[in-house]
């Protein structure tokens, strides 16, 4: 007999002032799961009744399971023609974690269409999507720019779900961002990371769902590249090859700014007061709307700046020591890259410091040493 994961999409919700979307998910062992994405009751017309989004927060599901899903609603036939593809780049990629599963329906929709052009992006408040907030808000895409109307900020990724003062506070930083060059703040929860396995790998997918989500008011989805072109390898969970296959003919994915390292980000965002004031990058502090400015991702955000040339924004209340650099630096595989990056921008940018010179020393014996590290996740 083979495996099988049931989806059943319930519909809508209407419950304390917000408007959820939610499935039930039946895994291989009939243990059922109850999959949601909620929003507050004003957005709630821009939520879809579509089961495209849930399919596509699924498939790592399925795929980890080795099981095939069938969903129990009619879904588009563009979307499963892509994910076809996507399930062929991730059982490619990682043959022992993913097995590529057939996804099979009550029905399939042949035609469909965006109902317009207006872009919506996911939003954390970082350097990332920051810069394709403002790069597209202000002219700045060129022939690439979308018709950004509002971002979506998702809780239940960075910021837990029982967490609900943090959030609020967070958004209230977002909002005097995105206020400052005209983009609507979309908050919405979901609890799709405590449901859907590897993360690392499926995060891609879960922001796609949150998007989707979204296309009874949008017809474009954007995800802010985390990494350039040059560094996209070893392949995560968001990247430019396998995001597009996320999209249908009704909702397309768009993966936005895999051009540019991360602190040519910082050159352009740099002129953005509000950006420079309230952008937060880190996850670990307890303080979840304020950098800790001790952690990995702030460190290396801080040399991001150095690297062009520029001062510590004022959204870092600390600088960072050399000490701090070496030990909670580029140690790990994913870390390595990124301050390799830093590096090298400072090179092209001809800037010296002691901080170049210590990232000259210990990223090559970081290196060395990732070869006898084993390659976990």
């Amino acid at each position: 007999m083979v495996n099988q994961i049931h989806l059943y999409p319930v519909g809508l919700q209407q419950t304390e002032g917000r408007v959820s979307a939610r499935c039930r998910i039946e895994l291989t062992d009939s243990r059922p799961v109850s999959l949601f994405y909620s929003v507050p009751q004003d957005y709630g017309p821009l939520l879809t009744e579509s089961a495209d989004p849930f399919v596509v927060a699924a498939v790592f599901l399925a795929m980890s399971h080795k099981a095939d899903l069938y969903v129990h609603a009619k879904i588009s036939s563009s979307l499963l023609n892509n994910l076809a593809e996507y399930q062929t780049i991730w059982s490619t990629v990682r043959p022992n974690s993913f097995q590529a599963v057939e996804i099979c329906a009550d029905a399939e929709e042949n035609h469909s269409t965006p109902v317009n052009d207006h872009a919506v992006v996911t939003y954390s408040g970082g350097m990332d999507s920051n810069f394709s907030a403002w790069r597209h808000s202000t002219g700045r895409a060129g022939r690439r720019k979308r018709n950004l109307k509002a971002a979506v900020m998702v809780q239940g990724f960075d910021i837990p779900n029982d967490e609900p003062e943090m959030f609020a506070r967070a958004v209230a930083n977002s909002r005097r961002m995105l206020d400052s060059v005209g983009v609507e703040l979309i908050p919405m929860a979901t609890n799709f990371q405590s449901i859907i396995p590897y993360w690392i790998f499926s995060h891609g997918a879960g922001l796609a769902s949150a998007l989707m989500m979204l296309k009874s008011g949008f017809g474009v989805g954007m995800i802010a590249a985390s990494d350039p072109y040059s560094s996209i390898y070893p392949l995560l969970g968001s990247n430019p090859l396998s995001d597009p296959f996320l999209s249908s003919q009704a909702f397309e994915i768009v993966h936005d700014g895999a051009a540019f390292s991360r602190s040519q980000k910082a050159r352009q965002l740099y002129v953005w007061d509000e950006c420079m004031r309230y952008m937060r990058v880190c996850w670990r502090n307890k303080q979840r709307d304020r950098n800790c400015c001790r952690c990995d991702k702030c460190i290396r955000t801080i040399l991001n700046f150095r690297a062009v040339g520029l001062p510590r924004p004022p959204c870092f209340e600390r600088d960072v020591t050399l000490w701090q650099i070496a030990t909670r630096g580029p140690i790990g595989r994913i870390k390595h890259i990124f301050f390799q990056e830093a590096l090298d921008d400072a090179r092209k940018n001809n800037m010296a410091g002691s901080w170049v010179t210590l990232l000259r020393i210990i990223l090559p014996i970081y290196g060395f040493a990732l070869k006898f590290t084993p390659r976990t996740w």
